[in-house]
């Protein structure tokens, strides 16, 4: 049986709620994170307990990414409030620095199939909100009026 890599390099673009979560995690989980965002307060979102690095600047510029470590990186999270600006660090990731694992979030699930044959993951937090929902309105009520799991 082949054994899977471990990710140990995080590069988190985009620290808003999402971002800091995800680079909150995977610092709770002793990977190497960095989290870079163009804004100085976004990075205050950071949890007092956060070990990882962080970098102002612009995700989408390369001097940034490559100080950020990018060429280091085992996966990067594009996770910033643009759908555009994501797929173009995704496309970066892939293209320019072969990075294994490259998450982009998406607002707009139509732009999924821009990365569809990229080896580009995708998250759309809408479409699985949606998932839910419909799966709690799907849920069976019981006569008493609870829910049947």
């Amino acid at each position: 049986m082949a054994k899977t890599k471990q990710v140990k390099t995080v590069l988190v673009i985009g620290c808003g709620r999402m971002g800091a979560s995800i680079a909150s995690l995977a610092s709770e989980e002793n990977k190497d994170v960095t989290v870079v965002d163009i804004e100085e307060d976004s990075l205050k979102r950071l949890p007092a307990s956060y070990g990882g690095n962080t970098l102002l600047g612009d995700g989408m510029d390369r001097d940034v990414l490559v100080r950020a470590g990018i060429k280091q990186a085992d996966t990067i999270v594009a996770a910033t409030d643009s759908d555009n600006v994501n797929l173009f660090i995704g496309f970066l990731a892939k293209t320019l620095y072969q990075t294994g694992n490259v998450v982009c979030r998406l607002y707009d699930n139509s732009k999924q199939t821009v990365v569809e044959d990229r080896d580009i993951d995708t998250i759309c937090p809408p479409e699985l909100s949606v998932r839910a929902f419909k799966d709690l309105i799907d849920e069976e009520v019981s006569p008493d009026g609870h829910q049947d799991s």
